[in-house]
């Protein structure tokens, strides 16, 4: 893993693609370049890689991506292989975090999406379970089922609302969802 951040970008979108590998972000991706690096929002990153998670062909993450303001699309299956951070927050600036295919992990996922929406689109630690901590969020969506890790899981959505399309298994440990006036359902 690096130790240096990675500044993409020219305030624009970046994205990120193997047609025939994993995609492995290790240490810090940061999208806020150019000429506003101290002061503007960040660009949108888009990455996908060349198969799933049976061929290790994956998005792999040991590390945090930072976009200021800017969406985050993981394209293809994802697996948290460290403790990582995922941030689409600055100052008033929030993007989407959309996960469109299968989410595991072996370590914590820290994610804050401020008042953007973070969607998972495909199953949720259907090969390897983990945890997420959702700092912040303008509503979470969990499309499939979900298995949670058996440690300490937070969903903190206070412009938002929560909802599981599917079942929602947890291995042991909390689930703690802090939502102010906000709701969750559960429709699966």
């Amino acid at each position: 893993p690096g130790e240096d951040p990675l500044n993409i970008g020219a305030d624009g979108s970046i994205a990120l693609s193997s047609s025939d590998g994993a995609v492995i972000i290790a240490g810090q991706v940061d999208t806020r370049g150019g000429l506003s690096a101290e002061t503007g929002v960040g660009g949108n990153l888009t990455i996908s890689s060349g198969g799933g998670q049976s061929d290790n062909k994956n998005i792999q993450i040991e590390g945090a991506i930072n976009t200021r303001g800017g969406s985050i699309n993981f394209d293809s299956d994802v697996l948290f292989t460290a403790a990582s951070t995922l941030s689409t927050t600055e100052g008033n600036n929030s993007g989407t975090i959309n996960f469109n295919q299968a989410v595991n992990g072996s370590a914590l996922a820290n994610i804050q999406g401020g008042t953007g929406l973070v969607a998972f689109a495909g199953l949720v630690g259907n090969v390897n379970p983990f945890d997420i901590n959702i700092t912040s969020a303008g509503g979470v969506t969990f499309d499939q089922a979900v298995l949670l890790g058996s440690g300490t899981t937070t969903i903190n959505s206070l412009a938002g609302n929560v909802g599981f399309a599917s079942n929602l298994n947890k291995l042991a440990g909390n689930l703690t969802m802090i939502l102010g006036d906000r709701t969750t359902t559960f429709s699966g």
